[in-house]
């Protein structure tokens, strides 16, 4: 297998210049976490990722809820809207298409990011996810697409009632150290939520409270059980592929594993199945 059978190809991106609200919408369109950001000559100048892109959106919300701020400041920001430029992270990891498989993941699994821009002579030519390299194990691509999902359990940590708050939610976070936490109805799973979903919750929540329309698109999540609902169990049987496919096609990060009476056994990240997939690389190398 060769990194070039792995990239998405002239991916979509956007310029210094887009502003945040297109940048979103374009995001919702794509279902994508990052964009890369490109000049007038396609030179990649950076990645924009989503949740910047709230973050941006909430300070700018503030802001102008502020008081102090008037009705001429606001007009004055609505011409001024911030700019790709201005959020994007400038400084970022990137491969090429000759790049080895194994090099290309250890980039992505070593500095914990889930995307990697791929140019050549500096200008964008395609783009590498975390996803890639999960559809390819779903498909059987990798020594371990065979190997069951039961040899990956993490611990599962805290588990929250699917009426906590968001401030409960986080807290059960913090105290088992841990970015995922399991969200139950008494003694049974309904799903896993991530620390970066609970903040685009947060933040989306700030945003659709306020006046600023992001998309007529954008579909309301107000509970925690309704950001879990959509997160399937597995069982500790199942294979690596099947669990990769089931993460591929509800846009998670992990989900439970659980026994014959649904409880829970742990769980199974994006993360792990990478890093899985990166030792079993390793070692056919040796």
């Amino acid at each position: 297998m060769i990194l070039s059978d792995l990239i998405t190809y002239n991916p979509i991106s956007c310029r210094e210049e887009t502003t945040l609200a297109e940048v979103h919408e374009k995001l919702q369109q794509l279902g994508v976490r990052h964009l890369p950001v490109v000049s007038s000559e396609r030179k990649l100048v950076g990645v924009i990722s989503k949740i910047d892109v709230l973050r941006a959106l909430e300070s700018q919300v503030l802001v102008a809820s502020s008081p102090l701020f008037s009705a001429a400041d606001n007009a004055d920001s609505e011409r001024r809207a911030i700019a790709a430029c201005q959020v994007m992270t400038a400084r970022v990891l990137t491969c090429s298409t000759s790049e080895e498989v194994a090099i290309a993941l250890a980039r992505l699994v070593e500095n914990q990011i889930h995307s990697l821009p791929v140019v050549d002579e500096g200008k964008l030519v395609g783009m590498i996810t975390s996803s890639d390299f999960l559809r390819e194990l779903a498909c059987g691509g990798f020594p371990t697409s065979h190997d069951t999902c039961g040899q990956l359990l993490e611990n599962a940590g805290e588990s929250v009632e699917t009426d906590a708050s968001l401030e409960e939610t986080l807290l059960a976070m913090h105290t088992s150290s841990s970015p995922y936490v399991v969200i139950v109805r008494g003694d049974f799973p309904v799903g896993v939520v991530s620390r970066r979903a609970l903040v685009e919750l947060h933040v989306s929540e700030q945003l659709a409270a306020s006046t600023l329309e992001l998309s007529p698109e954008r579909e309301a999540i107000t509970t925690l059980a309704q950001l879990a609902r959509k997160s399937p169990t597995a069982r500790p049987s199942q294979t690596q592929a099947e669990v990769a496919q089931l993460l591929i096609d509800h846009q998670l990060e992990a989900l439970a594993v659980v026994n014959q009476a649904h409880r829970v056994l742990g769980i199974v990240t994006v993360d792990g199945l990478l890093q899985a997939i990166l030792h079993s690389l390793a070692r056919s190398r040796r």
